[in-house]
């Protein structure tokens, strides 16, 4: 018989319908509030930590997508010593020709892919582009498994870096539109966490399996990224801009901690505010940025916005089939790259860029041409310096990838290349997660200027040991997979562990800071009208230059030798981090329309780093769990 003893009194099962009891009183009691609680999840206000939750899992599912392009870029390491072997299943002359565009092919192929990435995106939005380049990943990696040809390797590559081109403008600008200033730097960082782990996890691979397997394996993480996509929202920016206003306010309360459209309604109309005041003239004869324009009988988007953002209560989705939007002529597109705020932007970004392929270049070593840029202002400073604008972040881990196993080699490492190449990896993984850590309390700039410093004494080091050795160039690239794989012929000298731990910190320090910093500026500094597009053309512009570092890698070793080549490189980064003391503001927990506006010339932005005020709050009760008229009287009905 069931019966439970509580306090010395027995309750039977018989005496369920008696008095009341403490026991049951408190049961339901419990009972309640659980109930109550489940459903503020759904109606009550926004919680900080349902907010921030349900940004962290839109990010991470993108990141699936970078990861996969982490394992493209780890690849070439793996295939090419799989290549010099002899392989059963197909026959392939490797010359040293074949072997340098096997590690720079897909490069020229970026700038392809990134071209028309900012146009795509703007077509079809952040989130189905971002699915969309999961295909040609998937069909590369097939490719890789049955091929019996250099050719359809060669195809294979520039699938890959086609890919890489496509995901630039959306991944980029997604994580800049969907989180919140406070932690839009740490969860931007990511994005080269993902990257290097992919790396990482392929290297891994390329030790257990044969390249074959590997490129199978990695099948299933497009298919995978693409399945994942489905459950995070469109960047509600673009919503906007496309005149979707409901779909945008769903957008906003799911990256909100997945809340009610009313509690989203301030953002979403401050939201509106910022789109339509982006490029509202600011001189003594025109509109304040503050000002509204009233509506006309068939009102611009913008129009649209500003009324939106004066009104009290929501649009109904009746608003937006009744609103006409006129769209921009090629012309109004034009101008938009011609003003202050993408100039300056572009320029800011350009020159982390450049200091960011001399702090690889000591790998890489290549000098470039300018670009080409829209209009005299961003000529002469081009012709000032950053006239030598290089790859970006993934092409440069790729080129220093490609030939990490010479590097070691010619330095000497006192262990197997093979494994000082996984250690260069995980150095570089745990760099990007001391970056997310850190970013947000430090600041970009701090963490930046750390990088560039540090950078420079290491190469100064480096340079000085190859000097001291007499290493002039790098172990011939032909003998390069038998010196790797010969485990024997590794150094005894007792100071050859110095390059090893230098080369490593640098990678280290480098993931910290400046290899991460330009991805982040790139999504934070350009305006909303043109962040897309913008972003395309700076990655495009990054990669041809890969290109050039990664092909022309061999040749001009002979002509620089390799101290000299670190010694230039030392002091690039030592003067770089002095300029960037001067031109880049602190970004960190700034807004984008108050970063969008100190490079329009309306506003300054401090070097400080803006965290959330908390003064005055002791004792204040969380607002999650604030249980109003409003909120009662829904439990009550759900009840």
């Amino acid at each position: 018989m069931l019966q439970v003893q509580v306090q010395g009194t027995y309750l039977h099962r018989d005496n369920l319908h008696g008095p009341i009891s403490k026991l049951r009183s408190d049961v339901a009691q419990i009972v309640a509030v659980c109930i109550k609680n489940m459903l503020l999840l759904s109606f009550g206000p926004i919680s900080k930590l349902r907010s921030d939750v349900a940004q962290i899992v839109a990010v991470c599912i993108k990141n699936m997508l970078l990861l996969s392009f982490g394992l493209t870029l780890g690849f070439p390491t793996i295939l090419i010593p799989g290549l010099q072997q002899h392989d059963p299943e197909s026959s392939f002359e490797l010359s040293r020709e074949t072997i340098s565009w096997i590690g720079s092919i897909n490069l020229i192929c970026v700038p392809i892919g990134c071209a028309c990435s900012g146009a795509i995106t703007e077509y079809l939005g952040r989130k189905k582009c971002m699915q969309l380049v999961n295909i040609p990943f998937l069909c590369a990696w097939i490719m890789f498994k049955y091929t019996t040809s250099i050719y359809l390797i060669f195809l294979a590559l520039c699938l890959t870096g086609l890919s890489g081109g496509l995901l630039e403008a959306p991944v980029i600008t997604y994580v800049a539109e969907i989180c919140q200033p406070r932690l839009r730097g740490m969860l931007s960082s990511t994005s080269t966490l993902s990257v290097m782990g992919g790396v990482l996890i392929q290297f891994l691979f390329g030790t257990f399996f044969h390249w074959r397997t590997v490129a199978l394996i990695n099948c299933i993480f497009p298919v995978l990224s693409f399945v994942l996509l489905f459950f995070v929202p469109e960047s509600p920016h673009w919503l906007i801009l496309k005149n979707r206003l409901l779909d945008a306010r769903k957008s906003i309360a799911w990256l909100r901690g997945w809340t009610s459209l009313e509690a989203i309604e301030p953002e979403f109309k401050d939201l509106c505010r910022y789109i339509a005041n982006q490029d509202q003239p600011v001189n003594g004869n025109t509109q304040t940025q503050t000002e509204m324009k009233p509506m006309t009988t068939k009102p611009e988007f913008k129009d649209l916005c500003r009324y939106i953002a004066n009104q009290d209560q929501p649009v109904n989705g009746n608003t937006q089939t009744q609103t006409e939007m006129k769209p921009m002529t090629v012309m109004e597109k034009i101008r938009l790259f011609r003003k202050k705020n993408f100039l300056w932007p572009y320029a800011v970004v350009t020159f982390c860029f450049f200091l960011h392929q001399f702090r690889k270049k000591n790998f890489t070593g290549v000098f470039f041409s300018a670009p080409l840029y829209w209009g005299e202002y961003i000529t002469n400073l081009c012709r000032s310096n950053i006239c030598q604008f290089t790859c970006n972040h993934f092409t440069g881990v790729n080129t220093l990838q490609t030939y990490a196993v010479q590097i070691f080699a010619s330095l000497h490492a006192p262990i197997n290349n093979y494994v000082a190449t996984v250690y260069l990896g995980i150095a570089e993984v745990v760099g990007c997660l001391v970056c997310i850590l850190a970013i947000t309390k430090i600041g970009k700039r701090r963490l930046n200027f750390f990088s560039l410093i540090g950078l420079g004494l290491c190469f100064i080091l480096i340079a000085t040991y190859a000097y001291i050795i007499d290493v002039k160039e790098l172990i011939n690239l032909q003998h390069n997979v038998t010196i790797a794989n010969n485990t024997d012929t590794i150094s005894k000298d007792q100071y050859s562990w110095i390059p090893l731990t230098l080369i490593i910190l640098a990678a280290f320090i480098s993931h910290m800071g400046i290899r991460i910093l330009p991805w982040i500026l790139t999504g934070e500094l350009y305006s909303n009208e043109t962040r897309a597009a913008a972003s395309g053309l700076s990655g495009a512009i990054a990669y041809i230059f890969g290109f050039l570092s990664n092909k022309t890698f061999l040749s001009l070793i002979e002509l620089l030798t390799l101290p000299g080549m670190f010694w230039f490189y030392s002091a690039i980064s030592l003067v770089g981090c002095a300029l960037l003391y001067v031109i880049l503001p602190e970004t960190e927990g700034k807004p984008l329309h108050e970063i969008t506006d100190h490079f329009k010339g309306l506003k300054r932005l401090t070097n400080s780093v803006r965290r959330k005020d908390k003064s005055g709050k002791n004792g204040k009760i969380n607002e999650a769990y604030r249980m109003d008229a409003i909120e009662t009287s829904k439990i009550e009905n759900h009840i």
